[in-house]
């Protein structure tokens, strides 16, 4: 047991600088594959039984849409009612790009648009895989919309990501005391 954490710990020291970052590394990169099983599994769910799901969950929705339609109007209750499915797929995938880009933050990669587009690549390669496994799913389908729709929210997580983290950058910056 002691040799495999050396091993790992010589790993990771490899990838991330400093025993803060191997920490995080290792905690973005669980967070992403837990993210990636999570759409595994919604994804090899048949026909029927997503649809129920999406029919159970935008039953809950719409009360709290019928709730809320005097303030977002009576328009936008039903968009949202109808795009239930695509929503998931946004932020499911929104999920996984920010947990992505926050693994590769953590690593000794320099540039951060190398990390940023190294996030994008891992996101989009999933989707793909993810509609080409629903080929073998009854009664669904892969879809090139889903694969924009899902490489959408990727970059909007890694976007948020990497806002989140210009701004940390920004306010962690303290005076050096002479």
């Amino acid at each position: 047991m002691a040799s495999f954490l050396k091993k790992q710990n010589k790993f990771l020291s490899k990838i991330a600088y400093t025993p803060k970052n191997q920490k995080c590394f290792v905690v973005f990169a669980v967070l992403s594959v837990a993210t990636m099983i999570a759409i595994f599994c919604f994804s090899a769910q048949s026909a029927d039984d997503s649809k129920a799901l999406s029919t159970a969950f935008s039953g809950g929705l719409e009360a709290v849409l019928y709730a809320l339609k005097w303030l977002i109007g009576e328009a936008l209750a039903v968009w949202i009612k109808t795009y239930v499915r695509k929503i998931a797929h946004f932020t499911l995938y929104a999920l996984l790009g920010a947990f992505v880009s926050a693994t590769f933050l953590n690593t000794k990669i320099k540039a951060p648009a190398v990390k940023y587009l190294m996030s994008a690549g891992v996101c989009l390669f999933y989707s793909i895989t993810d509609e080409f496994h629903q080929l073998f799913v009854v009664g669904r389908s892969g879809e090139l919309s889903d694969v924009l729709i899902d490489f959408s929210g990727a970059i909007t997580g890694i976007a948020l990501t990497a806002l989140f983290y210009k701004i940390i950058c920004i306010f962690s910056k303290r005076p050096k005391k002479y």
